[in-house]
């Protein structure tokens, strides 16, 4: 076993199952992030703390045992591990789990702890394998502990790339993959073909599973579940990328200037039609955006409230503190402003504002235009860092939420305006 113990295929193994692991707990907090909010999926950290503390306790206890055992107990923590992980999102998505209804609803606090139960058992196999191979390799542990280390580092940045290629309800084919690509050079190094057989079965029923169920179900009170309920509702874009899930979507229903807007239809000849679009990251939104309006109906500008500095200074240079779906960006350039500073740290809004896309085709992109500058990162940070004098600063409509459906978006997780 020694022998074993000094084998690159060893190495190779422990540090793809550490970044398995690793790639697993960030999987899994963006499937919250999603799917419900993503303060719900920090405790995936201490789910995956607890695993390693109950593997860690046992083997201490029974260490004997775990010598006596190594090899069948290390063979069938590496064949379930994969497998578990597509397994317990499929079952944790099934559970109906609504924070909103906490406190509420007596029976969420159950289904919070299946939820924890859950996603908690995939970690104990990983704990397991890493703990057996610690304890195979207590000779060379320095060696064992950098395989560790450094197959946790470079797994994470393979989870970061994949962000930008795997969508966010296959996101744990990422860590599965790991697992996969683990078990691969594990059994096969040691030819042992009937356990690798095994996890390909098993590995291969769970895609099937996960394929067959809601891998990311939304929370009802999600800002995109108004939007898909919208008789009339389609998406028109999605992009994902570890900048977030971005979706757009069209609807006659969207409306994102109340107010003084609402007189535009007693006096004005004609309305535009359809003139939002509403935009989601991750769920959360909607942030507006507007259509192109025809130049017969740019009237229509003079009756939304962002208007009213435009009627004080006139060809006024403005900074927009946050582009979000640039509907302020709109205003300003329908009120002839002199410049106009727009700021967005989102490179994902920005390429769904800016690029060619149909977002753009609908926008008729107003931000190609030479008295546009975007600066690609926080206003308030590049307002902290210039001495240029603007006489409209804009902060309205940073990602507003709109009166479509009142109180429906008390929970946000932005802080635009703090």
């Amino acid at each position: 076993m020694e022998r074993r113990a000094l084998d690159l295929s060893f190495y190779i193994s422990v540090g793809l199952i550490a970044g398995a692991i690793i790639a697993l707990q960030i999987g899994i907090m963006r499937v919250f992030a999603v799917g419900t909010w993503s303060h719900f999926g920090s405790f995936v950290i201490s789910i995956a703390m607890l695993g390693f503390g109950v593997m860690s306790a046992a083997m201490c206890v029974s260490t004997p045992a775990f010598r006596k055992y190594w090899e069948p107990l290390i063979t069938g923590a590496l064949v379930v591990f994969g497998p578990l992980m597509l397994l317990s999102n499929a079952v944790a998505q099934s559970l109906g789990f609504n924070p909103i209804e906490l406190v509420a609803n007596p029976e969420q606090k159950f289904r919070l702890f299946y939820l924890f139960l859950v996603y908690f058992i995939p970690f104990l196999p990983g704990a397991l394998f890493l703990g057996l191979v610690f304890l195979r390799g207590q000779a060379v542990f320095g060696k064992v502990y950098f395989a560790d280390l450094a197959g946790s580092g470079l797994c994470g940045l393979v989870f970061l790339a994949g962000l930008y290629v795997v969508p966010p309800d296959w996101i744990l084919l990422i860590p599965f993959g790991l697992w996969a690509l683990a078990a691969a050079v594990w059994f096969g190094a040691a030819r042992a073909w009937i356990p690798l057989t095994v996890a390909a079965v098993l590995g291969a029923g769970a895609l099937w599973v996960s394929a067959s169920h809601t891998r990311i179900e939304v929370n009802q009170f999600k800002g995109v579940s108004y939007a898909r309920k919208f008789p009339d509702s389609k998406r028109i874009y999605r992009d994902y990328s570890p900048f977030g899930l971005l979706e757009g979507y069209a609807s006659s229903y969207l409306h994102f200037a109340p107010g003084l807007s609402d007189n535009a239809s007693v006096n004005l000849e004609s309305m535009p039609k359809n003139a939002y679009l509403a935009l989601y990251i991750d769920s959360d939104g909607p942030i507006g955006a507007m259509k192109r309006i025809p130049r017969a109906q740019q009237a229509y500008f003079e009756f939304l409230p962002m208007y009213a500095p435009y009627i004080v200074k006139t060809q006024p240079d403005v900074f927009a503190v946050q582009l979000g779906g640039g509907i302020s960006s709109n205003v300003a350039l329908a009120a002839d402003a002199r410049s106009l500073t727009v700021a967005e740290s989102n490179p994902a809004l920005l390429r769904a504002l800016t690029g060619d896309g149909p977002i753009t085709r609908l926008t008729g992109n107003p931000l190609n235009d030479a008295k546009v500058r975007i600066v690609p990162y926080d206003g308030r940070l590049h307002l902290a860092g210039v001495r240029d004098r603007y006489d409209v600063i804009d902060l309205s409509l940073a990602d507003s939420t709109g009166l479509s459906h009142a109180g429906g978006f008390a929970i946000v997780e932005k802080y635009n305006y703090t």
